[in-house]
């Protein structure tokens, strides 16, 4: 009996065992997959396992291992090797790539020569030493998995990777683990910024160094969403700023914005001087100007028919500008040197400018102004004056003085004082007065068809939008014309565009054109849409649930104003409509006037800017829907018989 219990044991342990083994050797089956997470999720990641440790103030090791399940094609980007490096400071070894098939069983291994590594930037960069090290996998049925590992190493600690929990939109995660380690020094103290509060990171000692961790399971996927008020923060994060890091032989801190700020004017700091000859063209060029702001006009206009914007991103170069007198000579640099050379031309003249660092972007998030740490991308200049600050856009040679439009408006920029450190102001936020567009069409109906002429104002953010169009090919012009204008078979029989330089410009258009189609006949009526422009801008909320707030960027305002014009074989209705309502997101009125001999059609939008919790989501997507349901109202002209 014993003998036969003896047995009985080691047949279920090497059963137990064989299974255990089968389950490790196909770990990556498809099947093993908790249900909940295959909901709105392309893929899963497996596991993931990131381990970085600072090694001193300007060294640190990274190594990363991690298998994510492709499920569907539009999860197959999710499967891509993208790193990008920079050579001077950082580097990556130790790559491997492993593709399994739907049961864990291995299909290949990736070879070497298959991980491309490749200069980046080649296109709009004139020195550069950021590479791109990627591997696109491909497989003919899903769902597969892709394992890969790697090392990278850092020659300078100003940037820390940080803790992405997802990987992306619509993608869930199985098992993720981030470590961090430190020696218990001051000096390599790393600060945190945490997205999520369900997010906890542990902290342990041991052996002179300190280790934080941080461990999540079965997280479902999450949708993105839209308006929302840091896109970065939206599928939780964990950023990591060292307090202290040397860069290129200069040491820095994130110890506060000030002590950034110092650091980014010890990078300046004797860099805006010109040569004499300069100096006397610029002084002679100012002789006869009565004021500051003339004077200020006078020099950008000056800087922009001279120089050109080229990109620099090689080495120390990606942080600190060219000297002033070397973009002289050369007339060209990238958004440093261009900024601190308008710096220095103001220098010259007396008027003091302070160089500025910028989250720049038509929709980019606004900094963290809680979390010192490297948040920019870009460099303007902001020039105090006696009546207001002035803030210039170095990169553009075509806006006009003292505007910086979307692509830096209403922010959060540290302004770098060389004597004083760094200090968070705000750009200049831009009202719906500025950020407008207005919009007088004139149709004239014929026997099988209409006449349309359009009249357009752009400002504000709409220039903003125009401005790519305006400054394109005839052709590229036509076609883009065709795609926005939302109407029936369309002929385009004539436009053109100007453009108003002032602190505010502005962007006028005229369309000439003929369309049909507009109107239906039924009987001796002709039924249409009098707002022509109604798919425009309609709006289509996918989403019903909402886990963040709702942002409104900024206040715009559209005016619409359509003139119907009757011949003597129609007449409107003798009774004028209107169509209004106002709610916290916006107003909106819908007038139809009819007049003895023509209708007239006028449509006002506006959307105030705000950030509104997440249960108004409804209210919100309802003030949108509201205003699509009247643009697509309908009227009725009568043909006289």
């Amino acid at each position: 009996m014993k003998f036969r219990s003896f047995i009985l044991l080691a047949v279920c342990i090497l059963f137990s065992l064989s299974n255990v083994t089968a389950k490790d050797r196909f770990k990556y089956h498809a099947s093993y997959i908790p249900a909940s997470l295959l909901n709105h999720s392309n893929a899963v990641l497996r596991n993931y396992t990131s381990t970085l440790e600072r090694t001193g103030l300007k060294s640190a090791t990274l190594k990363v291992k991690y298998a994510i399940t492709i499920l569907n094609k539009a999860g197959e980007k999710e499967g891509y090797l993208i790193l990008p490096y920079q050579k001077s400071f950082s580097g990556i070894t130790n790559i491997s790539a492993t593709i399994y098939d739907a049961g864990g069983k291995k299909i290949k291994s990736v070879k070497k020569d298959e991980i491309l590594d490749v200069a980046a930037d080649v296109y709009y960069s004139l020195y550069s030493d950021t590479r791109l090290i990627y591997f696109f996998p491909k497989n003919a049925t899903y769902p597969y998995t892709v394992e890969y590992s790697y090392t990278e190493y850092f020659k300078e600690t100003m940037y820390l990777p940080s803790w992405n929990i997802y990987p992306g939109y619509n993608v869930s995660v199985e098992k993720a683990d981030f470590f961090l380690t430190v020696a218990d020094n001051p000096l390599h103290k790393i600060n945190f910024y945490v997205s999520d509060t369900s997010l906890h990171i542990k902290k342990s000692k041991d052996k002179g160094k300190i280790q934080y961790s941080l461990s999540v399971k079965n997280l479902l996927a999450i949708q993105k969403e839209e308006y929302v008020p840091n896109k970065m923060l939206e599928t939780s994060v964990v950023l990591l700023s060292p307090e202290f890091f040397k860069i290129g032989g200069f040491e820095g801190s994130y110890k506060n914005w000030n002590a950034y700020g110092n650091f980014i004017a010890r990078l300046n700091r004797g860099r805006d001087e010109l040569n004499e000859d300069t100096r006397n063209k610029i002084k002679e060029l100012i002789n006869d100007k009565s004021s500051d702001e003339e004077i200020i006009r006078t020099l950008y206009q000056y800087m922009q028919n001279k120089v050109r914007y080229v990109s620099e991103q090689k080495g120390i170069g990606g942080w600190q500008p060219y000297k002033a007198e070397k973009v002289d000579e050369l007339s060209y640099g990238d958004c440093k040197a261009l900024t601190n050379y308008m710096k220095s031309l103001l220098k010259v003249a007396g008027i003091t400018s302070y160089y500025t660092l910028v989250h720049a972007g038509k929709d980019a998030d606004d900094i963290l102004t809680d979390f010192p740490s490297n948040q920019f991308n870009h460099a303007i200049l902001c020039v105090p004056v006696k009546k207001d600050t002035m803030w210039l856009e170095c990169t553009d040679m075509s806006i006009p003085c003292g505007y910086i439009g979307s692509f830096t408006d209403d922010r959060n920029v540290l302004l770098v004082n060389e004597d004083s450190g760094g200090f968070l102001v705000r750009t200049p936020a831009y009202s719906k007065d500025i950020n407008k567009r207005v919009r007088k069409t004139e149709v004239r109906f014929t026997a099988i068809d209409a006449d349309i002429n359009i009249h357009t104002r752009y400002s504000g953010i709409y220039y903003d939008k125009m401005k790519s169009l305006y400054r394109d090919t005839y052709e590229h012009q036509k076609q883009k014309i065709l795609s926005r204008l939302h109407l029936p078979t369309i002929m385009l029989k004539d436009f053109h565009f100007d453009e108003q330089k002032s602190t505010f410009p502005q962007i006028t258009g005229n369309i000439h054109l003929s369309a049909k189609g507009i109107f239906t006949k039924a009987g001796n009526r002709l039924v249409f849409t009098p707002f022509l422009f109604a798919k425009e801008d309609e709006y289509n909320f996918r989403q019903g649930k909402r886990k963040n707030d709702i942002y409104i960027k900024r206040e715009t305002e559209q005016v619409d104003t359509i003139f119907f014009e009757l011949s003597d074989h129609f007449k409107a209705s003798s009774k004028p409509k209107e169509y209004a309502f106002q709610t916290k997101y916006g107003t909106y009125r819908l007038q139809l006037i009819p007049e003895k001999d023509r209708l007239i059609c006028v449509r006002r939008l506006v959307v105030n800017k705000g950030r509104y919790p997440s249960s108004e989501w409804e209210d919100f997507k309802s003030f949108f829907k509201k205003v699509d349901a009247y643009d697509a109202k309908k009227t009725v002209i009568m043909k006289v018989m």
